[in-house]
């Protein structure tokens, strides 16, 4: 990539990232790590071959070249800068995103709604800070559907349409596999308000109905969320409760290795972990439960909704 088009990106990124709210030690880390990378020319030729790709429309994915991936050209740019691999992840998006806005602007989708797409990156952000002490994100893999716009963050949640790989009943009907669905996801964004939850649903049914025959749509997420000992640990009112309660609950899971700790404590689990540092209700309940010898779990919830009514 030549020289103008390096600045370019760089210079978009330094009012870019204040938009979508990175604090200012992110952004100063990232854009000090984006400059170590340009001043490398070998460095800068691997690190800005994909985005190329990405900008000139002959790759849709990204996934092929984080950092973790076999044959990474990031590998030989952590050799050459020292970067973190963390750090080169996040930034390989970050590069593509002013190609991306052109890909919203030119489907004629809004920039705000890109803009709420990327915000997503901060959350990632921000998890990786608080659980590695670095700006980047450990969590690559998840962006590509942000980057082939197969993912849309609509209010509060966010969706996109899968196909379902089981059979069940929901709201009266036989669900069964190949039947497409909304599939949600609840960013680490703030309180899980439930009247923007609700909100939420309906936005993501008005902007999904035209790409579904029937007026009624299969909503589905899978998320340690609706574990069901929360039932039991937190208070009925709380918002998770509510959000549990959209569901009808199509599978219940145990995990052995409480991987989803992170997501509570902001810190990887550890059997011999004796400081939790609980401070919120929500940590303090997970604490007792795994002190008590207990695991964590999750689940697979559904509901189908035809823009103001739900069923279950």
């Amino acid at each position: 990539m030549d020289k103008k088009r390096t600045e370019d990106i760089y210079n978009y990124l330094t009012s870019f990232m204040g938009e979508i709210d990175f604090p200012l030690e992110a952004q100063k880390a990232i854009l000090d790590s984006l400059k170590t990378i340009i001043e490398n020319a070998t460095a800068s030729e691997a690190f800005f071959a994909p985005i190329e790709r990405y900008e000139s429309g002959e790759i849709d994915k990204l996934l092929p070249y984080i950092f973790k991936e076999k044959n990474s050209p990031l590998k030989r740019v952590k050799e050459l800068t020292a970067v973190h691999e963390y750090t080169l992840d996040i930034l390989l998006y970050l590069c593509a995103t002013p190609a991306l806005e052109k890909r919203y602007e030119n489907k004629g989708l809004s920039r705000e709604l890109f803009v709420s797409a990327m915000r997503d990156l901060k959350c990632k952000l921000i998890e990786c800070k608080k659980v590695y002490d670095v700006w980047g994100s450990f969590v690559a893999f998840w962006f590509d559907g942000w980057f082939d716009m197969t993912r849309y963050a609509l209010g509060r949640l966010q969706f996109e349409i899968k196909k379902m790989f089981t059979f069940f009943f929901c709201g009266g009907k036989f669900i069964y596999p190949g039947k497409r669905f909304l599939n949600l996801h609840i960013p680490s964004s703030g309180a899980l308000n439930h009247d923007e939850v609700l909100a939420s649903y309906k936005q993501a049914y008005e902007f999904f109905a035209p790409q579904f025959k029937e007026k009624e749509i299969l909503f589905v997420t899978m998320s340690w969320l609706l574990f069901k000992e929360h039932k039991k640990m937190l208070p009925a009112e709380s918002n998770v409760v509510k959000f549990m309660n959209d569901f009808k609950i199509v599978l219940n899971f145990k995990d052995p290795k409480n991987g989803d700790f992170w997501r509570v404590f902001n810190k990887n689990y550890d059997k011999k972990l004796t400081d939790f540092g609980a401070q919120t209700t929500m940590q303090k309940a997970y604490e007792k439960h795994i002190r008590k010898g207990k695991k964590m779990g999750g689940a697979i919830g559904a509901f189908i909704y035809d823009g103001e009514t739900f069923k279950k």
